[in-house]
């Protein structure tokens, strides 16, 4: 008997398997990347690419981007890429691994449709480790451009574009986000600590702000804290994060969702909520 199948009837299990569907190549997951070497820092720095490459496709238009905490289920899995493909309905797959030697850091990136499990572009990138908001922005832009058979003026600046200057900023940030999504006490204390420390870092980064947000917003929801006390800090962080960038669907969401789950202030929640999905539809 197959693994994990428990005791079907005989017609069942002679049911031919569901034949796979032809997928859309314009909706992307990019996958975790492959660390070469035990280094907890390029991990790290993987980690961080894959999400920052997620974040920046995710705007552009024509294209669907899968979330990325879809995507991070098939880490070290062993499933055939055609397999990952038909699960998450993405018929093209962002594959790629990162390296660090001393101060410098390589990254070989593959697009993959996933009907055929055929390459259709590859490239390597290398810069040192302090230009690594500079390697995070020069691959999203090849990637866009390859995806998308070229870019508009708009998409490459957009693309341009960094949410902070200070890499150990963005490090903390995502280090944070990394806490949040294991939702518990002890992680979300973390994840506070974290975007405190990015804030710290860059006051002027949106980022750690939504990452507060949205941490407060959560509290309740575990019994972590009661609603008087944790969502007005929700409120607050996600409006600051607003206030530094006018353009983040993230700060549009937390605040949307502190104005319907706390405030039951419905148009209100319903104005940011479309504010959010005009910014980022894929978000």
């Amino acid at each position: 008997q197959p693994l994990g199948q428990t005791g079907t009837n005989a017609v069942e299990q002679t049911k031919p398997l569901a034949k796979p569907v032809t997928l859309d190549t314009n909706r992307v997951v990019v996958l975790p990347f492959k660390t070469i070497g035990t280094s907890g820092e390029t991990a790290d720095l993987g980690y961080g690419l894959v999400s920052t490459l997620t974040s920046k496709l995710q705007p552009l238009q024509n294209l669907v981007v899968i979330a990325k905490e879809s995507a991070r289920k098939f880490k070290d899995s062993e499933q055939s890429l055609r397999e990952i493909g038909q699960a998450l309905g993405a018929g093209t797959i962002v594959i790629g691994e990162i390296q660090t030697s001393g101060d410098k850091i390589q990254v070989n990136i593959q697009l993959i449709d996933a009907n055929t499990e055929a390459l259709g572009w590859g490239s390597t990138f290398t810069k040192t480790k302090d230009e690594f908001l500079d390697l995070q922005n020069e691959i999203a832009t090849r990637l866009a451009s390859e995806l998308k058979g070229g870019l508009a003026a708009a998409e490459a600046q957009q693309l341009a574009q960094k949410a902070t200057e200070n890499p150990e900023a963005q490090a903390e940030y995502q280090a944070g986000r990394r806490e949040w999504n294991k939702r518990s006490k002890k992680g979300f204390e973390n994840a506070i600590r974290h975007f405190e420390l990015a804030i710290e870092l860059d006051p002027n980064y949106a980022n750690p702000y939504v990452g507060l947000a949205d941490t407060y917003a959560l509290y309740p929801n575990y019994n972590f804290s009661t609603p008087d006390v944790a969502m007005p800090k929700a409120k607050e962080y996600a409006q600051k994060a607003i206030e530094i960038n006018p353009n983040s669907a993230e700060a549009y969401t937390s605040m949307a969702s502190v104005l319907y789950m706390y405030e039951h202030e419905w148009e209100l929640a319903d104005e940011n909520f479309k504010k959010a999905i005009q910014l980022n539809s894929n978000y």
